[in-house]
């Protein structure tokens, strides 16, 4: 931290005269990957508090583009941007403070930067913010407060805020507990492509739960979690393959989503009997199978 503030301190910052053509300029030729271009034109004007310029500082550090790039001058170009207003660099700054285990962990300074950029329109801003008061780091624990953050959020389209005011409406934790929103707005999340999402609305569609039952529609959804590596939908995707439900039985199927599944730490003690009970040519064809997997894409 006391480095992070010497470099901080060291770059002199003065007015920002008018650099915005500079920093526009940074900004494309980092956009391009042209890192040593973005460092050049990003520089001057950064050292005189332009804060957008700042920013583009901070994440050439940050990615060990700038020359003798480090952590700490990622963390120094980031508090000047925020401090100067900017909303993007307000909540990576937060993010920064917030990561555990740092010298910079600072969870109450990191809650207060996300509430500025929450207040300037920024939807994960307002989504991390919601994340601080539901777990109580950094401020007091308050399921309400984290429903109105995540309220915030997910009106400007934040995926997982969506997702996550989706589970408080489930349990009724800051919200009324209504299972029909709650599958509304989890469905929402899953058709977005949120593997966490796919998997809770996939068990959804085959309880029932908040929309009409239909288990082969919860066995599509738990089949796009379980290949973006989520690993209690790769284990109840091989329940319903082994028993028949929502899919037609394929225990070789089941064995491979089960070993999938069991690789990631997932045990089964039912489905370990099942796959027991192949013959050695099916067992080996889904253990290979099962090697030879890898996840999809995910957000």
């Amino acid at each position: 931290m006391r480095r992070a503030a010497a470099l901080a301190a060291a770059l002199c910052l003065a007015a920002a005269p008018a650099f915005a053509n500079l920093a526009d300029d940074a900004w494309e030729a980092f956009a391009r990957g042209n890192f040593a271009k973005a460092h050049q034109l990003a520089e001057k004007p950064a050292r005189a508090g332009d804060p957008r310029a700042a920013l583009v500082m901070a994440r050439l550090h940050a990615a060990g583009q700038a020359p003798g790039g480090t952590r700490d001058g990622a963390f120094a170009w980031y508090r000047i941007a925020a401090e100067k207003g900017n909303a993007e660099a307000q909540l990576e700054f937060g993010l920064y403070l917030s990561a555990i285990g740092t010298p910079q962990n600072d969870p109450r300074l990191a809650a207060d930067y996300f509430e500025k950029a929450a207040t300037q329109g920024l939807a994960d801003a307002a989504y991390n913010l919601g994340l601080v008061y539901s777990g109580g780091n950094g401020r007091r624990q308050s399921w309400e407060e984290a429903a109105r953050w995540l309220k915030i959020a997910a009106a400007r389209g934040q995926i997982e805020a969506i997702y996550n005011l989706g589970v408080l409406h489930q349990e009724g934790l800051g919200v009324p507990r209504d299972r029909v929103e709650a599958a509304r707005l989890i469905g929402r999340a899953a058709t977005a492509g949120l593997a966490d999402a796919e998997f809770d609305y996939g068990i959804m569609a085959m309880t029932g739960e908040g929309v009409q039952k239909d288990p082969a529609v919860g066995v599509l959804w738990l089949r796009s979690a379980a290949a973006k590596g989520n690993i209690v939908a790769q284990n109840r995707l091989a329940r319903a393959l082994s028993g028949g439900v929502g899919v037609e039985k394929d225990e070789v199927e089941a064995a491979r989503w089960h070993l999938v599944a069991r690789a990631g730490g997932l045990s089964d003690a039912r489905l370990d009997l099942m796959l027991e009970g192949l013959s050695p040519e099916d067992r080996a064809r889904a253990e290979a199978e099962a090697k030879a997997w890898r996840p999809k894409a995910r957000r």
